[in-house]
């Protein structure tokens, strides 16, 4: 009996583009932001990390598209309808980017196990936060 592949979170299409932008260059000197990123969340995090970021600028730019058709149209007849429509759209991309964001904090502690969050030295996040007393 062969063991079962761990399968990677179902992305769509637009998050799947930029996911596999993010994992052609995967090597990084140790100690840069891209280290850190990788060593905080894994690749699984890393991809949802950038469904993420796919699914904002989605929401961003079909919000925009819904802001000038309800400009246009002053918010009446079929272009204001599609723009309603459109605008939907654009709070739906938000809410899953949102989701994107909390499945990847959570892949990123499955993948850490317990590991403490590396962060940047020198920085003003210390460990006792970013205003120590």
């Amino acid at each position: 009996m062969t063991e079962p592949t761990q399968r990677g979170p179902h992305l769509l299409p637009h998050e799947r583009w930029l996911a596999s932008k993010a994992f052609r260059r995967r090597e990084a000197p140790a100690g840069s932001a891209r280290w850190r990123l990788w060593q905080n969340y894994g690749p699984k995090g890393v991809a949802l990390m950038m469904a993420m970021i796919a699914d904002t600028v989605a929401a961003w730019l079909l919000g925009l598209l819904a802001f000038v058709l309800l400009g246009v149209s002053d918010g009446a007849g079929a272009l204001g309808d599609t723009g309603y429509v459109i605008g939907l759209i654009a709070i739906a991309a938000t809410l899953l980017g949102f989701f994107r964001m909390v499945q990847a904090t959570s892949a990123g502690r499955k993948f850490r196990n317990g590991r403490a969050f590396i962060r940047p030295s020198g920085s003003r996040w210390s460990s006792q936060g970013p205003f120590p007393l």
